[in-house]
């Protein structure tokens, strides 16, 4: 498994880690420019977050330089002077790439290169700067009372901030008290694998549906070669696995609630018209748990959720009657 290298997610906030992911999103295609603005966006905000956590005053507008300033005259951080002379790099190799402008050329990717490893040995040492009581979990973590288990169906993810945000939604399910459950298969569930999703469905009070890209289609052709044939560019798609498990949910009578990347295109468990659950559609991609529609969302499958079990306890078990038999004269 690959080492997250943001260690300490939980101790910053959701707008941070995404300007991170972000980062690492770019870095991985690789769009340099964008890795680079995108990794300098995230140590703007890192430092700000050191500095409330150590109750150092704050202008009303921050930039990384006025950051980098009034870090220096802290005392007693460890590895001061090697993190901001860290920074200061980032800074000036930012403003390289910014003041490039359209005229991107080979130093492109040197320059966010610099930022990338920088960026990296700033989150290495810059994480004792954060005192111990900001370190402990916020009351706002720590999971709810039990309500029930949800299973969450999606995608196995591929990008950082795909991983971010379903990191996220799972803190966000437990505080409410949902415990989130994923099947994972292997091999050995090759000639099976829908026998293990209904074992775990049954032990669920909801099932979670959670549309992310997975797929691009830059061209897409559909009733090809009829009369009603018809081309469309760019064409985003999720997996069909969640057709499948979200079918399952129906026929074994467990609520389904979907969620979903805007983009991904409206057809199956994702249809926005013709659905028993229609999706709630995010507002933007990448995703974040403070959109809106995810609020929306997770108040819904909470709801639901507490239905069923007060269903559950209001319907009596069902009463064995005792068998009934009929006398028959004996056989002389």
């Amino acid at each position: 498994m690959e080492v997250d290298p943001l260690p300490y997610r939980a101790l910053l906030q959701p707008s941070t880690l995404r300007s991170f992911d972000l980062h690492l999103d770019a870095a991985g295609k690789p769009d340099w420019l964008a890795a680079g603005v995108w990794g300098a966006v995230f140590l703007e905000s890192f430092l700000e977050e050191v500095m409330r956590a150590r109750a150092i005053s704050l202008p009303d507008r921050l930039d990384l330089g006025g950051a980098i300033h009034r870090l220096r005259a802290e005392k007693g951080l460890p590895h001061l002077r090697t993190v901001l002379d860290r920074c200061e790099s980032i800074r000036l190799a930012r403003n390289a790439l910014v003041h490039a402008g359209p005229l991107i050329g080979d130093g492109t990717d040197a320059h966010a290169q610099t930022i990338g490893v920088c960026l990296r040995e700033v989150i290495r040492l810059a994480e004792a700067w954060f005192p111990p009581p900001v370190a402990s979990p916020p009351e706002h973590d720590v999971p709810g009372p039990s309500i029930g288990r949800v299973f969450v169906s999606t995608i196995t993810p591929h990008l950082p901030r795909q991983a971010s945000f379903l990191r996220d939604l799972s803190l966000a399910l437990r505080r409410r008290g949902l415990e989130p459950v994923l099947v994972e298969t292997d091999e050995f569930d090759a000639n099976d694998p829908m026998g293990k999703v209904l074992s775990a469905l049954r032990t669920c009070d909801a099932l979670l549906c959670i549309g992310l890209e997975r797929s691009h289609a830059y061209l897409l052709r559909e009733k090809e070669g009829s009369q009603h044939e018809k081309e469309t560019a760019h064409g985003y798609f999720s997996s069909g696995w969640l057709n499948m498990e979200a079918g399952a949910g129906f026929a074994l009578g467990i609520p389904v609630v979907v969620l979903c990347e805007p983009r991904i295109k409206s057809e199956g468990i994702f249809d926005r018209n013709w659905n028993s659950s229609p999706p709630y559609e995010m507002a933007s991609t990448p995703s974040s748990v403070t959109d809106p529609a995810v609020q929306r969302c997770l108040v819904r499958l909470e709801e639901l959720v507490r239905a069923a079990k007060l269903e559950q306890i209001s319907v009596p078990s069902p009463v064995k009657k005792p068998l009934r038999t009929r006398s028959r004269p004996l056989t002389q």
